[in-house]
């Protein structure tokens, strides 16, 4: 048997409810109405949380009473309606207020225009080019960071040596996974051959690199 956990259908229950609280007070008249209907809210809208998959297990002996009254499982979900009709002392909601009420959260309803298409190429293209930089950065046999007030980095390669001068500003550029210094460094070979970028000093422990 494998355990699974899952978020807190209780949590997204009250953040439901927090939206529903919002939309329709934003939608009455005037001051009064709105206190009104924030008063009453919470004992005109009560929570159920129904458990779908057969296999969520939910462990009543432990759980609070409040939460042993709301959440049931899919099987147990008509006879709760109807307990919960014939106990209650409020006057029903007619056919017509339940379709009022159905198109109001309709018409508050806003479609979701996000392009993830778009989302996971941008993020894809990203992953690609710090790959690039980080074989680029490999293919560096031996480098050597000399440090001064106007910091000089040697960089000896199987090819040539090349010789980069940065000023104050550079150098006090750190590195955002651990903290060491960034310095700025060349390609040497691939696509990006002859472009500069921010490199971690901590190389190889610590792989962050940023296109200068």
């Amino acid at each position: 048997k494998v355990k699974e956990g899952i978020y807190s259908p209780v949590t997204q229950n009250q953040r439901h409810l927090n939206v529903l609280k919002a939309c329709r007070k934003e939608a009455k008249g005037n001051f009064i109405t709105k206190m009104a209907f924030e008063h009453y809210f919470d004992d005109n809208h009560k929570s159920l949380i129904v458990l779908a998959n057969p296999k969520t297990y939910f462990n009543y002996r432990f759980a609070p009473k409040e939460l042993k009254n709301t959440v049931i499982r899919a099987d147990q979900l008509v006879a709760t309606i109807k307990k919960l009709n014939s106990e209650s002392k409020d006057p029903s909601y007619t056919e017509k207020e339940m379709r009022e009420l159905a198109d109001f959260y309709l018409n508050a309803n806003k479609p979701d225009c996000s392009d993830y298409s778009k989302k996971y190429e941008e993020m894809l293209i990203e992953v690609e080019n710090t790959q690039n930089i980080e074989q680029q950065d490999n293919s560096n046999i031996d480098v050597k960071a000399i440090e001064s007030p106007n910091t000089t980095i040697s960089y000896n390669t199987d090819e040539k040596s090349t010789n980069t001068s940065t000023n104050s500003e550079s150098s006090n550029k750190t590195c955002p996974k651990c903290g060491s210094k960034l310095i700025l460094r060349k390609a040497s070979k691939g696509n990006n051959a002859g472009k500069s970028f921010w490199g971690c000093s901590a190389f190889p422990k610590c792989r962050y690199t940023k296109i200068a």
